[in-house]
Parts: C-alpha cells; sequence; structure tokens
C-alpha cells in the first residue's frame, strides 16, 4: 500500500517558459537572481504545472505528497506560497548532501518520511534518478512531460482495480 507521493521539482512542477531551453534550472534562476535582483519576476521566466499540482493537492486525502528536488529554485519567495499548502515537506538533495543518482538518497528520504521505500510512488524527470529510486525499492515514474499519462500511472498505482474499468 502506498502511503507516500514524493515528486521531483524541476521540469516536473515548474518548467520554463521558454519550451527550447533545453539547460538545467537552478543555474538560470541564480543567474536571473544576480544580475536582475529584485526586478527578476519568476514567473516571467517560469511556470508551474497546474495541471500536475492540482492533481498531487486532490492526493494529500490520501498520501504524504512531498518533493525531494536537487537545488534550491521551489525557496523562491514567490513559489513557497503556491507549494506550502500542497507538500508536506520539500527535500533538496544539494542542501542534505545526497546525491539524486544514488538509491542511498531515497532509502535517506524513506527514514526522514518515516515510511518504507516500498510505499513511496516517486517521479523524476532524469532516468537516472528513476532508476535510483527503484534500486532503493520505492515505485518510481519517469516524467516525460506528459501530464495526462503520468496522473493515469500514479491513478493506477494507488488504484490498481481501476485498471479493468
Amino acid at each position: 500500500m502506498y502511503t507516500t507521493l514524493l515528486s521531483d521539482f524541476s521540469r516536473v512542477i515548474i518548467k520554463p517558459k521558454d519550451k527550447n531551453y533545453a539547460g538545467a534550472l537552478n543555474p538560470i534562476h541564480r543567474d536571473l537572481t544576480e544580475k536582475l535582483g529584485e526586478r527578476y519576476g519568476i514567473f516571467d521566466y517560469f511556470e508551474l504545472n497546474e495541471k500536475l499540482l492540482d492533481f498531487y493537492r486532490s492526493l494529500k486525502a490520501e498520501l504524504s505528497v512531498n518533493i525531494f528536488t536537487t537545488d534550491i529554485l521551489q525557496n523562491h519567495p514567490l513559489l513557497m506560497p503556491r507549494l506550502e499548502p500542497i507538500f508536506e515537506n520539500i527535500f533538496s538533495a544539494n542542501t542534505l548532501g545526497l546525491s539524486k543518482k544514488e538509491p542511498s538518497a531515497y532509502l535517506f528520504i524513506a527514514e526522514k518520511l518515516r515510511v518504507r521505500p516500498e510505499s513511496i510512488v516517486y517521479i523524476d524527470d532524469q532516468i537516472k534518478n528513476v532508476e535510483a529510486a527503484q534500486e532503493a525499492g520505492l515505485s518510481a515514474l519517469h516524467y516525460t512531460d506528459n501530464d495526462d499519462e503520468i496522473i493515469k500511472e500514479v491513478s493506477l498505482l494507488l488504484h490498481p482495480e481501476q485498471q479493468a474499468a
């Protein structure tokens, strides 16, 4: 039985507005913060995945919903008020000295959450992270920028009886 949802942040919950931008989000966020200071409007460059956030919000009645991300983009003062009502915990691998490419990172998070790894559904856009989470015992899903597909996959994990429907 699943008790916990753990989601990556960059390119899952938040995406660049420029669909052609393929680089990492945290470095561009740091550069914009440094160059523009208070004039930096995060929503001028990034957008929240409202469909997925609504889905995560709907799961709060049955699951603990959390973020496990690499860095600190989610800490922006305009983002936190949007995230805090949905997510119980927000873990940053870099802040904790972890690598999301290592199974031990997911075991550490499971321990922090006081749950068994096999009770966690994890979503990430990086296949190396998905594989590391699977190796640690989590049910890990690869997010490929298809919200409907990931919502369906999570729903089927949580409610396998709906598969026949």
